[in-house]
């Protein structure tokens, strides 16, 4: 995930996306479905298929993080 987050920061997007993805791929494996360091790791996945111009991907992801962090709140937060 700290590897991804570095290249995304760089703009180098393909080797962003492929250690987001494995980090993320790890995560779901060894921890709760609504651990927040997945739903962090899948925004920042997010942004780098922005900056792929992969919008659709992007949003998917987005929304996808955005469902974890609403977990965690109070429902009327």
């Amino acid at each position: 995930i700290y590897l991804g987050s570095i290249y995304r920061k760089l703009r180098n997007y393909e080797k962003a996306k492929y250690h987001l993805q494995e980090g993320i791929n790890l995560y779901n494996k060894h921890l709760p479905e609504n651990y927040s360091g997945i739903a962090r790791a899948t925004l920042y996945l997010g942004s780098v298929y922005q900056g792929l111009t992969y919008f659709d991907q992007a949003e998917s992801s987005f929304k996808q993080a955005l469902s974890v962090y609403q977990s965690k709140l109070p429902q009327n937060y």
